[in-house]
């Protein structure tokens, strides 16, 4: 999905953030997210892992950077390995993308949760964002 930067302020405004949910934490899963700027103009942002009640689980990096250029990715693997929930297995962990403040581009987001013994993959694609109008259906 995809989420419209406006470079406005950011702090607490869901207009510039994205969520990634059904994500299935270590030791079953490992998570792999990738950010793509579908725009003409360079970007930067973070990822942000959050537990259930929206606060960083333990273990979690305070936020993972990324920048790209125009028409580009980034893929940053196994990005939950480490982390803890405070509630129960896991499952409602999430990602949280964020544009940084002055960044204008269009960001696409996905994570692939690989099961870590069959190898098997399932996509799990961000809630589509924009900057205009907040969270679209």
């Amino acid at each position: 999905q995809a989420m419209r930067g406006s470079g406005g302020m950011m702090d607490n405004d869901d207009r510039y953030q994205m969520y990634v949910l059904g994500l299935q934490p270590q030791p079953r899963a490992r998570v792999n997210v990738m950010v793509t700027n579908a725009g003409s103009t360079a970007i930067t942002g973070t990822i942000e892992i959050l537990d259930a009640d929206g606060l960083p689980p333990g273990g979690a990096a305070p936020a993972i950077p990324f920048s790209l250029r125009a028409y580009s990715s980034h893929q940053t693997g196994d990005v939950l390995s480490g982390v803890t929930s405070r509630f129960g297995d896991g499952s409602a962990l999430r990602l949280r993308v964020r544009l940084s403040n002055g960044s204008t581009g269009m960001v696409m987001v996905l994570a692939s949760v690989v099961d870590n013994t069959t190898n098997d993959t399932y996509t799990v694609m961000g809630s589509m964002m924009d900057s205009s109008s907040g969270m679209m259906p």
